[in-house]
């Protein structure tokens, strides 16, 4: 289902009624004015939900229920700064991978790229190489120093072993 094949007002109110916590819309254009209007409805009729975004997807959480439809408790509804994405535990998938590069992966990009390295930052580069600009940008969520070496290097501003 995509949000702009949706009754906003008609949307809320269903999953209002459902036994869902939460729900994830593909919303791949204007997506900050539906959230907003998802923001607003919600405020108005009073609904007890959280609504946020991330890479064209719409989230819409209650925060009201204490146990999704099959009965898992949840805590407490969290959402990660970076990307917005529900986190109920507390410790977001940025902060708990680690996107930080080392000054040797990032001075020696293109011996990486040649096949050089088998560790897990090598092949990350690797992937940021062979993807297209949507993936790329998804991969910079989480891994913003990877793909900013990468594109460094790219531009030519820094050279191998330098």
């Amino acid at each position: 289902m995509r949000m702009s094949d949706i009754d906003y007002e008609d949307f809320l109110e269903r999953f209002m009624k459902s036994k869902n916590v939460g729900v994830m819309v593909k919303a791949p254009h204007d997506v900050e004015i539906k959230v907003n209007r998802l923001r607003d409805i919600a405020k108005d009729k009073d609904y007890p939900l959280k609504v946020t975004k991330a890479r064209g997807e719409v989230f819409v959480v209650r925060t009201d229920k204490t146990r999704d439809i099959e009965g898992t408790a949840i805590i407490e509804q969290k959402f990660c700064p970076v990307c917005g994405q529900p986190d109920n535990c507390g410790d977001c998938t940025h902060e708990r991978l680690g996107s930080t590069i080392s000054n040797y992966d990032r001075e020696n990009v293109g011996h990486i790229l040649q096949g050089h390295g088998s560790w897990f930052s090598a092949d990350l580069l690797r992937l940021i190489a062979k993807s297209d600009r949507g993936n790329r940008e998804a991969i910079r969520i989480v891994y913003p120093d990877h793909v900013e070496a990468y594109e460094k290097w790219m531009r030519g501003e820094v050279e191998d072993g330098k």
